[in-house]
């Protein structure tokens, strides 16, 4: 993957959540690497989720916020001629309102910075659903190792353990509508239900995932050996 590439497909992913009516805010259009104190909570073995999302939120750890307040981060790096790639998803831990309720209930205006404080002082007293956790997707081709690293693949949860293989590259926008699917499924449901489609064809949002995932390449021999292509893999 190019980096042109990579912004083609990153533009791609804000133009699918745009449509699909989740982003508040857009902030980064190019490759997003989090501040230095997000990567310092990410790396503590047994850091909180909550707390994670408290600081990504505060520091504006984000490429694209949606209107739930969970946001995504795009990082693309091929320097020194080694792709690196990693997408992540942090969604909205707490068992709360969603900020669109807390806005309505305070009379707030959703586009004024400090409303966006206003609601992390509030998620402060608030308690967090453990079951929640972000997924990452990461490549790194020079640290692929057969069976142990592989170059493309999966994180849930925090921690650098249980990386799922993937045989593609994904894309950005790849990534971002298998997101949208994933954890905004009721919207996704109905949509594809609300959809006009003739006879067996898909509706055009699963269509639209088919599409995005038909042009990430295939991982080459070199890093995704046919000895794991015969062991359980994504895509």
């Amino acid at each position: 993957m190019t980096r042109n590439e990579f912004m083609t497909g990153l533009r791609a992913a804000h133009g699918f959540l745009q449509d699909f009516e989740l982003v508040l805010s857009p902030r980064w259009y190019s490759s997003f690497e989090p501040s230095e104190e997000f990567q310092r909570l990410a790396n503590i073995p047994d850091v909180s989720y909550s707390d994670l999302f408290r600081a990504g939120l505060r520091k504006k750890d984000y490429n694209i916020l949606l209107l739930d307040y969970s946001f995504f981060q795009f990082y693309y790096s091929d320097a020194p001629a080694d792709l690196s790639l990693r997408y992540a998803y942090y969604p909205n831990p707490f068992r709360a309102p969603l900020p669109a309720e807390f806005i309505r209930d305070f009379d707030l205006d959703p586009w004024d910075a400090a409303t966006t404080e206003l609601y992390l002082q509030w998620l402060d007293e608030q308690d967090d659903l453990s079951a929640i956790t972000p997924i990452r997707y990461e490549v790194s081709l020079c640290q692929y190792r057969e069976y142990e690293h592989p170059a493309s693949h999966i994180h849930f949860g925090i921690g650098v353990g249980g990386r799922w293989p993937v045989a593609k590259i994904l894309t950005p926008d790849t990534f971002a509508i298998l997101i949208s699917k994933l954890y905004h499924g009721r919207i996704w449901q109905e949509l594809c239900a609300n959809a006009t489609r003739e006879g067996n064809e898909p509706a055009p949002l699963e269509q639209r995932l088919a599409d995005a995932c038909s042009t990430c390449a295939v991982l080459d021999e070199q890093y995704f050996s046919t000895r794991e292509r015969h062991q359980l893999h994504l895509t």
